[in-house]
């Protein structure tokens, strides 16, 4: 038989036990809540920061069109991968808002980028300087450049008109409209040229001797500023424009190069492609709002042949043997080069316009001309259009990150308020 105290003792520790069993309880629930926070902020700071860079990103579109000292806020955005497992989608959503201001620190070419990224309750901020550092249209003497003595110019029947005084583009024209006769010579503010510029003296002789008795229509800047007829003068030497060209047919053809690594768009003449060889449908030669960077290549070496009305703006780098019948108008810098294609040449027929400079830098002694132009054609020199042929360079230029750090975020920073948060 059992004591009445032993009893006691029973009930006692029945009620400890249940004590400790409830605080472990109760402990269990604490921390699975706890981990369940932690989890979820961890998730939040992460969404945050994945949409700060977001808005980074966002930045160089808007420097691409100088959008500056603007904010953009409120811009709700995947920040993961909406597969993540066990993340619920809400985490996966949040805004970025950003702020570009140009020449940071006086430094031409810098951009300050301050973003906020807000996931939740949770918002990061980053502030990035980008610095991008643009190639450069060369510094040219002519309205045609030919770098080859052994790869010159062919001109058939009635010469081409080339002018290397600085002509503007008309205005009140669409591009695509303008003819030869809208164009005024030396109406540009640039430094004029000369008409065909070569790299040796011979050259200069058989492209007179090829002129005959159409000298009048290669025209260029004369000794003393005015305009004169049989402009053809070797450039790496003293000439009317006052200046030397340094450049090699080698040095072009890098030139070439590093402008197709960042080329808008590739046509084969069948087809448009991005930089990364994919389908495009919206590929264009550009426009004086949105100057291009295009490549001519076909991958077979066949002949790329354009016909019809065509207008373009920006820089052409022609790498495979072209035609152009029809209407040809194009504002920017031609460049002629061989990299790949041992016969690569131009050939301009119908009554093509260009409004800039054409370079041809054929390095292959077998070729027998690089440029021919026939019918109609009119070369202007013209600064104006090789401006544009900068700006589709600038757009295309990539960015480099020279600064980075998290800071705590400030709204003040952006001078926006904090977006509403939906959730």
């Amino acid at each position: 038989m059992k004591k009445v105290g032993e009893n006691g003792q029973a009930l006692l520790v029945a009620l400890i036990i249940a004590l400790v069993l409830g605080l472990t309880c109760a402990s269990l629930v604490l921390l699975t809540a706890a981990n369940s926070t932690s989890s979820e902020n961890g998730v939040r700071r992460a969404a945050a920061l994945t949409l700060a860079e977001i808005g980074v990103e966002r930045a160089k579109a808007n420097i691409a069109k100088e959008i500056f000292q603007q904010q953009f806020a409120a811009q709700y955005h995947q920040a993961t991968d909406s597969g993540e497992v066990h993340t619920p989608e809400a985490m996966l959503y949040g805004s970025y808002a950003l702020r570009v201001t140009e020449n940071h620190g006086g430094i031409e070419g810098d951009y300050l980028v301050i973003s906020h990224g807000t996931s939740g309750r949770t918002t990061r901020q980053i502030n990035v300087v980008l610095r991008r550092n643009p190639l450069t249209v060369p510094e040219l003497m002519a309205a045609i450049t030919l770098y080859n003595p052994n790869a010159l110019g062919v001109f058939k029947g009635v010469p081409p008109n080339v002018c290397g005084m600085d002509t503007d583009l008309p205005s009140g024209i669409p591009f695509g409209s303008v003819k030869a006769s809208d164009c005024t010579p030396g109406s540009g503010e640039g430094p004029d040229a000369v008409g065909i510029g070569v790299h040796d003296d011979e050259s200069v002789t058989e492209i007179i001797t090829a002129l005959g008795n159409n000298t009048d229509r290669v025209t260029g800047v004369s000794d003393n500023g005015t305009m004169e007829d049989a402009s053809v003068y070797n450039v790496t030497v003293e000439n009317p424009t006052g200046r030397i060209d340094t450049l090699s047919s080698e040095d072009v053809s890098d030139f070439a190069a590093a402008v197709e690594g960042v080329a808008d768009f590739v046509y084969d003449s069948h087809s448009w492609f991005n930089a990364n060889g994919k389908t495009v449908s919206d590929g264009n030669f550009g426009t004086p709002e949105e100057p291009r960077i295009v490549v001519l290549r076909d991958p077979s070496n066949s002949n790329v042949h354009l016909a019809g009305n065509i207008s373009g703006v920006g820089v052409l780098i022609v790498d495979s043997d072209v035609e152009f019948t029809g209407t040809f108008n194009y504002a920017g810098l031609i460049i002629i080069t061989n990299r790949g294609n041992a016969t690569v040449s131009l050939e301009m027929m119908g009554t093509p316009l260009v409004m800039g400079s054409i370079i041809a830098a054929n390095p292959a002694d077998e070729v027998s001309s690089v440029l021919d132009l026939r019918g109609t054609a009119d070369v202007f020199y013209s600064s104006q259009g090789l401006g544009y042929a900068q700006q589709a360079l600038t757009k295309q230029a990539k960015f480099v990150r020279v600064f980075y750090t998290e800071k705590k975020p400030n709204a003040a920073d952006l001078e926006i308020e904090a977006p509403e948060i939906p959730w």
